[in-house]
């Protein structure tokens, strides 16, 4: 059974953010270019604004 916690700190937010970009370019990239999927990463995927979005979010 797949356990879903919420990350709490930066180190959980950083795995994150590195599985984000090793699965969506892994996905994407055969379908639409790279820098489009750089650029989603970019936008809305980096640690801090990963962090902030679910302090938010779960506050």
């Amino acid at each position: 059974m797949i356990e879903i916690n919420k990350a709490n700190n930066t180190f959980e937010f950083k795995i994150i953010e590195k599985l984000a970009k090793e699965i969506l370019h892994e996905v994407y990239d055969p379908i639409i270019p790279a820098e489009h999927t750089d650029y989603f990463l970019t936008e809305l995927q980096l640690e801090n604004k990963l962090k902030m979005r679910i302090l938010v979010i779960f506050s």
